[in-house]
Parts: C-alpha cells; sequence; structure tokens
C-alpha cells in the first residue's frame, strides 16, 4: 500500500511539473499538487489504520473463539 502510495505521489510530481511551461496557468498545477498529494496521503493512512484495526480484531476474536473452544 506504501508502495502503491509512492508511486502516485511521484506520478503526480512529474505530471505536474510537465505541464508548468505549456500553459500559462500551468504554474497553477505546482500549488495544488502538494495539496492533493497530503489528501491522499492522509485518506491512505486512514485506510492503512483501518484496515490493521480490522486485522487485529478479526485475529482477537479468532483467537477468543479457538480458546474458549467453540
Amino acid at each position: 500500500m506504501i508502495a502503491l502510495t509512492l508511486a502516485g505521489f511521484w506520478y503526480l510530481g512529474v505530471d505536474a511539473f510537465g505541464y508548468v511551461n505549456k500553459d500559462a496557468q500551468g504554474g497553477l498545477n505546482l500549488v495544488f499538487a502538494p495539496v492533493y498529494q497530503l489528501g491522499a496521503g492522509f485518506c491512505t493512512m486512514c485506510i492503512a489504520v483501518t484496515l490493521d484495526w480490522t486485522e487485529r480484531r478479526m485475529v482477537g476474536l479468532l483467537s477468543a473463539r479457538t480458546r474458549s473452544g467453540g
């Protein structure tokens, strides 16, 4: 998940810098790209924490079930 997120950030950065000289408003990419990167990073963190919490809860429930014998 981290590698996929970093690859997406890299692509967005390359894409943002690629449009700077092609258009008069291309410099706005350099303003908004970091905002999008921070937003995507926060969403990825939330997803990772939620998946980790869910996995730990499921493992805990499974181990409690096997300890109780049923």
